[in-house]
């Protein structure tokens, strides 16, 4: 039986609705760029700015108030 061993590096990583629910954003961006390969891609969707404050409490978010960049 083989044993599956992911990669230590990657060549793309998709992060995907989960940044607004994380403490430290400047950690998480450390992370991904190091498990990224030298010529490796990430692509992060998330939120925008909203105004639902209940999101908080109902869902866990920690950050309501991302603004668009690239």
């Amino acid at each position: 039986m083989k044993i599956f061993r992911p990669p230590e590096k990657f060549d793309v990583i998709f992060f995907i609705l989960t940044l607004h629910h994380c403490l430290s954003i400047e950690l998480v961006f450390e992370s991904i760029k190091n498990a990224l390969k030298k010529d490796g891609r990430a692509t992060v969707v998330d939120l925008c700015e909203h105004p639902f404050r209940e999101f908080k409490e109902e869902m866990g978010d920690i950050h309501l108030d991302f603004d668009y960049f690239e």
